[in-house]
């Protein structure tokens, strides 16, 4: 299933001290949350099951699974989530914030009196003493400051396949891999070198190894192909990187800056063409849409065109009486029921459907 992840670009400003597995964990809870949210309470329940389903291959224990969103739960109060907002010309205010308001983990155990001393050598102990027995749910909540992140994806976001990010190995080639993302229709990155150590979370005891055992292993994986919904692909083909060294004593200064060249990704009809949730008649159905009139509730809307990614479908809309663009996204029932009966022929002024 092609599976798109959009994120508000603040995300990559922060660094994220996570394992492989933790960041696979942690984009799927970003990916999923939104809708999650749509449907409770503002709490997003996520089952050991869903879980599975964020990691590599799905052969990993029960256990293993808690041990992992357990260690995100410690390395997400790592990350530095700062916020510094201007009240006036001359007042700053600084918060310090999880991403997450709420990170509940439910497990079932059971007391160590219920099993033999033979078993409970091996068994695993939770910090109350209790003995582990399933991991079940995660209960999370986004913490209001951070809400924009998963909410305001009409500009300034990062996008990529789910797919593509969980089958990269290394925990530094998927910060790397989210970082040039957000350039992927620029095809160049140049972030300054602080910056850059800070945000990959490399320690300043690996800054002189760099090159051999982080970059350069990197850049090999994601420029490999790799078969996705049958078809080869490479995550940025033509990946390169310099170091930009400032002025000073010794071989050319102290790195300042690093820039990343890489070809200009064109996955619009890529995404179009291996979408699994529409079949051919209705992606047929959405183009005779375009280039005709929405109109509803007073409205007379111009539809430049109509794209979709995953389950939903998104509208270009043009007001011609505001002289405004705009987006709108629905689902395949909210289309069908509350826009595909309102669409009017630019011709001929009659119902398209």
């Amino acid at each position: 299933m092609n599976r798109i992840v959009r994120y508000h670009n603040d995300l990559n400003k922060v660094g994220l001290p996570f394992t492989e597995l933790q960041h696979n964990v942690f984009i799927g809870l970003i990916f999923n949350l939104k809708d999650k949210i749509k449907n409770g309470n503002g709490l997003a329940v996520f089952t050991a099951q869903e879980i599975n389903e964020f990691v590599k291959d799905n052969g990993y224990t029960n256990r293993q699974l808690f041990e992992v969103v357990d260690g995100l739960k410690h390395n997400l109060l790592k990350a530095d989530f700062t916020t510094i907002s201007q009240v006036s010309k001359n007042t700053l205010d600084t918060g310090y914030h999880n991403i997450f308001k709420t990170f509940w983990i439910r497990v079932n155990v059971i007391d160590n009196s219920e099993i033999s001393t033979d078993k409970l050598q091996q068994a695993f102990k939770m910090p109350n003493g209790m003995i582990f027995q399933n991991f079940e749910h995660l209960r999370i909540e986004i913490n209001p400051d951070f809400e924009h992140i998963i909410d305001d994806i009409n500009s300034n976001f990062t996008r990529f396949e789910f797919a593509e990010f969980i089958s990269l190995s290394g925990k530094y080639t998927k910060t790397l891999y989210r970082l040039l993302k957000q350039y992927r229709n620029t095809g160049y990155m140049r972030t300054e070198w602080q910056d850059f150590m800070r945000i990959m979370d490399i320690p300043y005891t690996r800054q002189t190894d760099i090159d051999q055992f982080i970059l350069k292993p990197a850049i090999k994986e994601l420029t490999k192909p790799r078969n996705l919904f049958d078809k080869e692909r490479v995550p940025f083909k033509n990946l390169q990187y310099t170091k930009i060294k400032g002025k000073g004593r010794g071989r050319g200064g102290n790195v300042v800056a690093i820039e990343f060249r890489f070809d200009i990704e064109n996955l619009e009809q890529e995404l179009l063409e291996s979408n699994h949730f529409f079949d051919e008649s209705f992606r047929a159905e959405l183009k005779r849409a375009k280039e005709n009139y929405l109109s509803k509730n007073g409205e007379w809307l111009y539809i430049n065109n109509i794209t979709y990614a995953d389950s939903k479908i998104i509208l270009n809309l043009y007001n011609k009486d505001t002289h405004k663009d705009f987006k709108r996204t629905y689902t395949k029932d909210e289309y069908e029921r509350d826009i595909k009966p309102f669409i009017i022929n630019a011709a001929n002024m009659q119902k398209v459907f």
